[in-house]
């Protein structure tokens, strides 16, 4: 696997700074149009989360669902390019939870270098956890958890804490996590919620 260089990296659009306030900071890459992170915002008030989401339109709907709660302050919303805002703006060793709910699998042959676990940005991604941070990854895709699993401990060294399988009847579609997760559910799908952890 090719080694990650950051200096190959196009500065991000964004021009929001990483925070600089009291208590721990998590990052979710991929929050679409916000269901988790206002939920999780909601949940852990002495937590700063950095929401990032990439397209126009998610993101837009992201800030509508944001604004009809005023009172979270411990929200970052960012609409950019998750490598190229993480390798500028944020520091090693500086988070402490990162969420990967329900990214795009990439199911085409010759796709999954695309993946996150496949990338070499995974190693800066890690680099940036605290000692004893966690990263969760959530799929619908058994073969993708599988591989995720796989490479996570093998390729980059994180130790597996939690391999939780659920459908809708450990999990109600209200209690979902994500509209991803929810579809999921109601479907009648299995997710998989894979946490792993960094050597503290």
């Amino acid at each position: 696997m090719r080694e990650f260089d950051p200096t190959l990296v196009p500065e991000p659009l964004s021009l929001a700074i990483f925070p600089d306030g009291k208590g721990p900071v998590d990052l979710e890459i991929g929050c679409g149009a916000g269901f988790h992170p206002i939920r999780y915002a909601q949940e852990h008030s002495e937590r700063t989360l950095i929401a990032i989401e990439r397209t126009h339109a998610r993101f837009a709907r992201f800030q509508s669902r944001l604004a009809g709660h005023p009172h979270l302050t411990n929200i970052l919303a960012i609409q950019d390019d998750a490598i190229r805002w993480v390798t500028h703006r944020v520091p090693p060793g500086s988070l402490d939870r990162i969420f990967l709910l329900y990214p795009n699998p990439y199911p085409k042959s010759g796709q999954q270098n695309k993946r996150w676990h496949s990338m070499p940005f995974m190693g800066r991604l890690l680099h940036c956890l605290a000692a004893g941070g966690t990263l969760t990854l959530a799929t619908n895709m058994a073969s993708y958890a599988e591989e995720a699993r796989q490479m996570m401990q093998d390729v980059w060294g994180v130790c597996l804490v939690q391999d939780r399988r659920f459908t809708a009847d450990e999990r109600s579609p209200d209690k979902a996590s994500t509209h991803f997760e929810r579809k999921y559910l109601q479907r009648g799908e299995q997710c998989t919620e894979l946490v792993f952890q960094t050597s503290s």
